[in-house]
């Protein structure tokens, strides 16, 4: 073989890899538009809430939950769900789905909402009803000592049998003749202005 021939045999072998490998050739933008693409989402019918993805909580096979905007599906046989096992991070526990019935909105799981703290009403403190002198009249309020109701049988008979402390309507009631104002109280003459009393005279 001349040295001319050898030559043109090394370019037609060169010409013939350069053919070659355009024919068999690198993916065009065409072909990339015609590459399979990811497989997609299994669809389902979805109910009209579907609860969030929480820890900590029992999840049966085929659970609906949504987490960050997605729906996934619980793979059998169902788990119990922790902090780190989240939806999409643990393709072995949950499977992302779409609903063909429109996404579900994403609806916080349920929380316990404590009473609300009721205040009560301040209480008032009434007035004491026993007024300086030790007690009230039993006949129409005014201040003055409570009547001893042992002598209720000897008030308004005239008759002096009337004790101190019982309830008098005039100074013959009272064996001490004195019907102290302003309840009517029989008293002694020199404790006639003690205890809210004013004096003797009721009764006239």
């Amino acid at each position: 073989m001349t040295q001319t021939t050898k030559h043109l045999f090394s370019i037609a072998h060169v010409l013939c890899l350069v053919l070659a490998f355009a024919a068999a050739g690198c993916v065009t933008g065409d072909d990339a538009d015609t590459a399979p693409s990811a497989s997609p989402l299994l669809q389902l019918q979805c109910p009209a809430v579907v609860q969030a993805w929480a820890p900590q909580t029992k999840y049966a096979s085929n659970d609906l939950v949504t987490f960050q905007g997605g729906t996934f599906q619980a793979r059998p046989p169902g788990h119990t769900s922790q902090s780190d096992w989240l939806p999409p991070v643990v393709p072995a526990l949950w499977l992302p789905v779409t609903c063909s019935n429109g996404a579900p909105p994403t609806t916080p799981p349920p929380t316990t909402t404590p009473p609300p703290t009721t205040t009560p009403p301040p209480t008032t403190t009434p007035p004491p009803t026993t007024p300086p002198g030790g007690g009230q009249c039993s006949a129409d309020g005014r201040p003055g000592p409570k009547f001893d109701i042992a002598g209720a049988k000897n008030v308004g008979n005239g008759n002096g049998l009337q004790f101190i402390g019982g309830q008098c309507l005039r100074a013959s009631d009272c064996a001490s003749g004195c019907c102290a104002l302003p309840c009517g109280i029989c008293s002694g003459p020199g404790a006639q202005f003690q205890n809210g009393k004013l004096g003797c005279g009721f009764g006239g």
